[in-house]
């Protein structure tokens, strides 16, 4: 029985059957062009029921229709080995290097499954699965997604590994490298070829075909990560750093809120030619040592008051919350309000004011319970000269006697 080859898919087809003993016969060409492919079938190795049958599960309809309806074959067909089908109508070489985003790897090595799985390790690329077929020697495939071309040139160049990159958009099929199909476009359409289930088939450059199904295991299996046993310090629970807070110049701009003065007599002065509505919004303390604190205590604060008391006074900005610093300068490190509070044992609610140079800090704690309003403070004291003046009584005598009345 004569079949004429129509598609790449058939001729391949042919080969594989031949491979899995399932089908007996021999490839024969047509001696003129376009030099049409047939095969024959050894017919006592399969009669045409059987053939129907074989090629319809493996998706092979024309095959199967020709055996129904065998064609007219030419008279002078000449046969034609395997390879030369191969190298004709199925692969061409691949000159430039490729490397498929998968390939097989087929060795009978295991140091070269180990460094391949252990470089792709190191480089964190690639995922990697292998499969260990127990043949004396034993065989290994090592099946990598998107390879790492640098680890596959650190391998050993002897011939003790085969890399087979996988068909595009054919899952299970792989070509030797050096080798691609003649024909991507139009070629073999290896899909249409029925395979069992998890069946990976490699296509040799020297015509042989690989047919197995693996049972792959994740590379992870193999990799043991030796790491040192980490050190074990022994904790000092009462350990600390100690940090000496200063203050430094700053040039960042921030409002003046409180006025430390020395000098109650200017104070005196400044208010004496202010308008009694400017006080509201400050407090004052007035302390034992003669000096005043003046804060300003919310938004309503006169800004002009405010003004000329930071011409006159050392003036101070808040730095957070309570806390205050000499105005221009910067607390380093800068610190919480609460952690300040704490280190200078401030109690809550109190206004608390650093100052000193570089780390000789020293604290003032102003009692909020006992700031009183600036204007309570201010004692009006009028002096004025009384002079009395008596009811006036007159002297004089009005008396006219060559006056006449007129008639």
């Amino acid at each position: 029985m004569l079949l004429r080859l129509a598609s790449l898919a058939e001729m391949f087809a042919m080969r594989y059957l031949i491979e899995l003993g399932q089908l007996e016969g021999e490839f024969r060409q047509e001696p003129e062009p376009p030099w049409h492919l047939w095969f024959q079938v050894k017919t006592s190795s399969l009669a045409d029921p059987a053939a129907f049958s074989l090629f319809q599960a493996r998706g092979l309809d024309q095959l199967a229709a020709q055996v129904a309806e065998p064609p007219p074959p030419p008279a002078d067909l000449k046969p034609v080995n395997w390879v030369k089908v191969l190298r004709t109508f199925i692969l061409r070489p691949a000159p430039d290097g490729r490397l498929g985003d998968e390939i097989i790897l087929v060795t009978g090595e295991q140091a070269i499954l180990f460094e391949t799985v252990r470089q792709h390790f190191l480089i964190q690329q690639g995922h990697l699965e292998f499969a260990c077929y127990r043949f004396d020697p034993p065989i290994y495939a090592i099946r990598i997604d998107r390879p790492s071309r640098w680890v596959l040139d650190r391998l050993p160049q002897d011939g003790t590994w085969r890399q087979f990159n996988q068909v595009e958009g054919q899952p299970g099929f792989y070509v030797e490298a050096g080798w691609v199909l003649s024909d991507p476009r139009n070629g073999l359409r290896l899909s249409q070829l029925k395979l069992p289930e998890n069946t990976h088939l490699l296509i040799q450059g020297d015509g042989g075909l690989l047919s197995f199904r693996p049972q792959w295991q994740h590379a992870s299996t193999i990799i043991e990560v030796a790491c040192p046993a980490p050190d074990q310090p022994q904790i000092n629970e009462t350990g600390r750093l100690t940090i000496v807070p200063r203050l430094r110049q700053t040039d960042a701009p921030a409002p003046h809120e409180l006025w430390r003065v020395a000098d109650p007599a200017r104070l005196q002065a400044i208010l004496a030619n202010e308008a009694s509505r400017h006080f509201h919004g400050f407090s004052a303390w007035f302390t034992r040592q003669g000096e005043i604190w003046v804060l300003a205590v919310s938004a309503q604060a006169d800004r002009g008051l405010a003004t000329i008391f930071s011409d006159a006074f050392p003036a101070y900005q808040r730095l957070e919350g309570r806390v205050f610093l000499p105005a221009g300068r910067r607390l380093l490190p800068r610190l919480p309000e609460h952690r300040l509070c704490e280190l200078f044992q401030c109690p809550p609610g109190d206004h608390l004011v650093i100052e000193g140079e570089d780390a000789a800090l020293h604290a003032i704690l102003l009692p909020a319970g006992r700031a009183r309003p600036l204007d309570e403070f201010i004692a009006f004291q009028a002096e004025i000269a009384f002079t009395r003046v008596d009811p006036y009584v007159s002297a004089w005598t009005f008396d006219f006697p060559d006056v006449k009345k007129n008639a």
